[in-house]
């Protein structure tokens, strides 16, 4: 499935948005890390695992007692599961990159290590070739963001690096906070 493949299909998932989040392979997709996936998984609520249990939708249960259900040809959708938080791309919750990195490390597969050699190319290009200091930072905010991926949580506006230490003049991995 495609970009377009995965949003047309979450647009069509008849549940709360506010209550699932894209995890794995099709975060990959929505943040531009890569082209296609083979199906969608989500994350969920307990809510609306309880809803989609009521709803008649089969599932099984995972080695930590969590619902797993399969939602059509495309969507398997998992009970809690979501590490770190998530983003908002195009309209839907997404696992944050950091999340996707500790998911993929958790899984542990010979794919998850190709994927998250994929995440760390794909995050390094924005850095190197931005001056560092404020104008580095200005140059951050005024780029058109195609996804949150380049961006890092912050505290009080402050720069941070990718391991979210404070920004030091001399770290070409600083990231900025747009506010």
């Amino acid at each position: 499935m495609d970009k377009r493949e995965i949003l047309n299909c979450l647009s069509e998932f008849p549940y709360d948005r506010n209550e699932y989040w894209v995890i794995t392979g099709g975060a990959m997709v929505l943040y531009d890390i890569r082209e296609q996936t083979a199906d969608i998984d989500l994350g969920c609520s307990e809510r609306l695992a309880d809803r989609l249990e009521a709803d008649g939708c089969l599932f099984r249960r995972t080695e930590h007692g969590k619902r797993w259900f399969k939602y059509g040809r495309n969507i398997e959708i998992f009970e809690e599961w979501l590490m770190d938080g998530t983003e908002s791309v195009h309209g839907f919750r997404v696992i944050s990159i950091k999340g996707l990195i500790e998911m993929k490390q958790e899984l542990g597969r010979e794919k998850d290590k190709k994927d998250m050699e994929l995440i760390q190319a794909f995050s390094e290009p924005i850095t190197a070739s931005l001056p560092n200091g404020p104008l580095g930072a200005a140059m951050l905010r005024a780029r058109p963001l195609q996804t949150p991926l380049h961006l890092v949580r912050c505290q009080g506006g402050l720069m941070m690096n990718s391991n979210g230490h404070p920004y030091d003049a001399a770290d070409t991995e600083g990231h900025c906070c747009s506010s």
